[in-house]
């Protein structure tokens, strides 16, 4: 990810991109989020509150 000299991000090559969970308590934010770094072409992804639950990320 860079960011440009606008204050604007630019996306990284799509050959570097990490999927990326986005977690956090409810009504901060997460969907929409998730749904500007689709835009920009990340693999972003909300993830359920109860996120501890997910055995893999950890």
């Amino acid at each position: 990810m860079n960011l440009r000299p606008s204050g604007d991000i630019e996306a990284a090559p799509a050959t570097n991109r990490p999927r990326i969970a986005v977690v956090g308590v409810s009504g901060a934010g997460k969907s929409t989020l998730v749904e500007a770094l689709h835009q920009m072409g990340w693999d972003a992804h909300e993830c359920a509150q109860e996120h501890s639950e997910v055995r893999h990320m950890w």
